[in-house]
């Protein structure tokens, strides 16, 4: 099951896109507080972790960084790969 994030992304081929940067933090807090929601998704997220490489800690640290790093200016954190 998948997490359920808002963002402005057009399809799975754009390559940045703008998200709310209070989902994040959403997302932060319910992977840290191990919520019901969290625990219904954690297979999940595990799986597609280790696709990248990542354990579940070095994402929360990966979002953190998002969080804290980015524009706190704008409500939006842009996320952009080529």
């Amino acid at each position: 099951m998948e997490f359920e994030i808002t963002t402005n992304k057009g399809d799975e081929y754009d390559n940045e896109y703008d998200l709310p940067r209070s989902e994040l933090v959403r997302l932060k807090d319910e992977i840290i507080n191990q919520t019901d929601y969290f625990k219904e998704r954690e297979g999940f997220l595990t799986k597609e972790l280790a696709k990248i490489g990542l354990t579940i800690d070095e994402f929360v640290s990966a979002l953190d960084n998002l969080i804290t790093t980015s524009d706190q200016n704008n409500d939006d954190v842009l996320l952009s790969w080529y």
